[in-house]
């Protein structure tokens, strides 16, 4: 009888030590993940402000007079620049090939 208890307390005690240490790596592996998308969502948010920034340089030089008022010469001229037209997909604005 003694050896069934020694045999049950040593399997329960091994199932317990087991759990607490994959609960701890489950634990570790989800925070890890948690901060990763962080990264990922900081860093496309970068990556949005900066093609904003270009897409508004290019703004301003497809204007032609200059008076920040949008023509739609401004429109078609600026639609011609590939590199206009890549920045606005890039930021997921919908561009219809004209």
């Amino acid at each position: 009888a003694l050896f069934v208890f020694f045999a049950f307390f040593l399997l329960s005690t091994t199932f317990g030590l087991l759990t607490s240490i994959i609960a701890n790596i489950v634990q570790d592996s989800l925070e890890s993940s948690r901060a990763f998308e962080k990264a990922l969502k900081e860093i496309d948010r970068e990556n949005r402000r900066s093609s904003g920034l270009r897409a508004r340089k290019l703004l301003l030089l497809v204007d032609e007079d200059g008076d920040g008022d949008w023509t739609q010469n401004d429109l078609d001229r600026a639609l011609e620049n590939e590199e206009f037209v890549q920045i606005l997909r890039h930021l997921e604005v919908p561009v219809m090939n004209s």
